[in-house]
């Protein structure tokens, strides 16, 4: 079936490779195209889909997209055959494959390897890995097609699509794929297991099971029909098998590989936020109905008052998945169970170790205590399934004694990480991001957040926890954050910490502008989300310096203020800490929440209200719950929130690479830059404070 050319190049087609294959191969090709641009477009409007890991699936979106085109062009040919036979148009067709269909099945494998590590390590941000996922599958795409631009006297037209041929599989090609199918398998597999483990019977697990299969299922079906071909055309086993039945796999080839793009759309357009958009759109189209029919003179006739009601826009099945709240990622739902391992960690491990007494005076070995239990999980948690887990309680004396130096009393802490009242007002919990890379949520009632660290800044806070509770004992109007709690939970793989720690922003007061502020210039704004939204985008020093507002307290109180900052930063300074903020929050007393919020306020802080809007509040900058500090404006008009956060990172190897990296290789300011040695960041900070704040 195969003829050489002068370059050793096969390129007469096998007898199987027919003109009606061929235009079979463009016509599933068009559909292919055509699904990845709904996946591609579908994206434009909607920025959830631009975001990670949702726009890895663009990236095979588009790879697909390209790679069809190889086929797609059959159809609109007078003679497809002649055209596949042509030595030129076969090497182009081998490099163009090689390109972009290693890319497709590169971005398949990557999907699955980011879904393994949400498994095993759901509280790890992989939005910082996507460089090096392009890295990896542009560097194997290019690599691999100058290899085969190298080979072209192995270069053979198999099935109408020429590419290098070893037989019996193309190595730059198909041992990749072999290895990314059985890969994505076993993710599969795991993560089937992982969430049959995890929740009882329900509609959205079956959903989340269902979808996380599908999308490996396609890949590993319609590829291996192309492995499958290959072998029986090409491998030892090529003289056994029956013409039909390498007809039949020719077919099985063509329409996996060309389908694929067309399948993935499907599955696609099964994603709760495109669903939910979907939906929106028939509520509009029914308002619009409706407007229409109330327009319309009511007829009085019995005949029409007992007439149907009018059948809805949307089937009934699809009006329930709509419905459905949005738990389809697997990391929300383990995230979801592990917060609440935590907090039924929290309230078991306190009353464990409250039984066996806090005692009043600190010893060293207080300090190094590590209180371990091995738990089961709330019977009251619906929806979850019971299972064991070890949660570790590190220094729970003194954090017990650091609650009760700032009047937190331990019932009401209990309340506030109570799980079932978690779980009742947070079923659709989401974490946020955090600036570096960690997640972190509110409990119930706002009072605290529950944050993960990564290993490095927990050991950090176990290390300087003795001289971080001195100051606080010494001084008790410390901006420093209030740590509460410092844990680890261990799940698969992985050890997860947390720390229990104030709101800064705790009162029932609106904050109307929120800055982060380091005392650096580069990189230190916001941006025009800021600018768009200024009372929901967090500003940054630029943003703050060219904005109109400054802190004014009355001249006292502005050298307490000073004062105590320059002695915490002086303390910063001494553990070797750097990269910390004073995160600022504004509240205009003229702007909206007025007089609810300040009955709210005192009855907080025990004020009483004695007349005007402004009355009660010269004695506030001290509430009597003492976590968080507020602080009045000198003309009564603004209520500040302020408190340092980010007192983890310390100078060590990593950071000053990250200097030396920004200032030597990137040539930005040395003393712009947010990276500096501990003392002179702490210098730079409070000369911004004085100056511009």
């Amino acid at each position: 079936h195969y003829q050489l050319n002068s370059h050793n190049m096969v390129v007469e087609l096998p007898s199987v490779v027919t003109e009606t294959l061929l235009r079979i191969e463009g016509a599933f090709a068009l559909i292919s195209i055509l699904g990845s641009l709904i996946i591609l477009c579908s994206a434009i409007p909607f920025r959830q889909f631009r975001q990670h890991p949702t726009k890895i699936i663009l990236y095979l979106s588009a790879c697909d997209l390209l790679f069809s085109v190889k086929y797609a062009i059959y159809v609109f040919l007078p003679n497809p055959k002649s055209f596949a036979e042509n030595e030129d148009i076969c090497f182009a067709q081998a490099l163009w494959g090689q390109f972009w269909g290693l890319a497709w099945i590169s971005w398949n494998a990557v999907i699955s390897f980011n879904l393994l590590i949400n498994l095993i390590k759901p509280f790890k941000n992989t939005s910082k890995w996507t460089f090096f996922y392009h890295l990896y599958v542009w560097t194997l795409s290019i690599g691999s097609t100058i290899f085969v631009s190298f080979n072209q006297d192995q270069i053979m037209n198999v099935d109408g699509t020429c590419w290098d041929f070893k037989p019996p599989l193309e190595p730059e090609f198909f041992v990749p794929l072999a290895v990314y199918m059985l890969f994505s398998t076993f993710v599969a597999l795991y993560g089937f297991k992982t969430v049959m483990s995890m929740e009882k019977t329900t509609t959205e697990r079956k959903i989340v099971v269902i979808r996380l299969l599908l999308f490996t299922l396609v890949f590993v079906v319609c590829w291996s029909g192309t492995i499958a071909f290959r072998i029986v055309k090409s491998g030892p086993i090529k003289d056994k098998v029956s013409t039909s039945a390498v007809d039949a796999i020719g077919y099985w080839n063509v329409a996996g590989v060309t389908l694929q793009g067309f399948i993935n759309s499907l599955i696609w357009m099964t994603n709760p936020t495109f669903i939910f958009t979907l939906r929106r759109f028939f509520a509009y189209l029914s308002k619009k109905k409706g407007a229409r029919d109330s327009s319309v003179e009511e007829d009085s006739d019995s005949e029409d008052s007992g007439s149907e009601e009018r059948k809805p826009l949307v089937p009934k099945f699809l009006q329930d998945y709509m419905r459905m709240p949005d738990l389809h990622q697997l990391d929300i739902l383990i995230r979801r169970r592990t917060i609440l391992d935590l907090l039924h960690g929290i309230r078991t491990s306190t009353l464990l170790r409250q039984n066996i007494g806090f005692q009043e005076t600190l010893t060293d070995e207080c300090f190094t205590e590590r209180f371990v239990n091995k738990l089961t999980s709330s019977e009251t948690l619906s929806g979850l399934k019971q299972h064991s887990f070890q949660f570790k309680d590190y220094c729970p004396v003194v954090f017990h004694q650091i609650r009760l130096l700032f009047n937190v009393q331990l019932d009401q802490y209990l309340k506030s990480v109570d799980p079932d009242t978690f779980f009742s007002a947070h079923q659709q919990q989401k974490f946020s991001d955090g600036r570096s890379g960690s997640f972190f949520c509110f409990t119930p009632d706002k009072r605290y957040l529950l944050k993960t660290l990564p290993r490095y800044e927990a050991r950090r806070l176990f290390l300087i926890l003795p001289q971080y509770h001195k100051h606080l004992v010494t001084y008790r109007e410390t901006l420093l954050p209030k740590f509460y709690g410092l844990h680890a939970i261990s799940l698969n793989f992985d050890r997860i910490y947390f720390v229990v720690m104030t709101n800064a922003f705790y009162s029932p007061l609106g904050i109307h502008r929120r800055y982060d502020l380091k005392g650096s210039t580069v990189g230190r704004e916001a941006g025009k989300t800021y600018h768009q939204n200024p009372q929901a985008v967090i500003g940054k020093d630029a943003d703050f310096v060219r904005s109109p507002f400054r802190l004014t307290f009355e001249s006292s109180i502005t050298s307490t203020f000073l004062q105590q900052l320059s002695v915490d930063v002086k303390l910063l300074a001494s553990l070797n800490v750097l990269d910390y903020s004073l995160l600022i929050g504004i509240h205009f007393l003229d702007i909206e929440d007025g007089d609810n919020s300040l009955i709210e306020l005192q009855k907080m802080t025990n004020t009483p209200r004695s007349g005007g809007v402004h009355s009660g509040l010269s004695s506030w900058s001290t509430p009597s719950s003492d976590e968080v500090k507020r602080w009045e404006s000198a003309d009564g008009t603004d209520v500040y929130l302020i408190s340092l956060i980010d007192i983890l990172q310390f100078y060590g190897i990593r950071k000053k690479l990250e200097r030396f990296f920004k200032v030597s290789l990137c040539r930005y300011a040395s003393d712009g830059v947010s990276v500096m040695p501990p003392d002179h960041y702490g210098d730079r900070f409070m000369k911004f404070i004085l100056d511009e704040v």
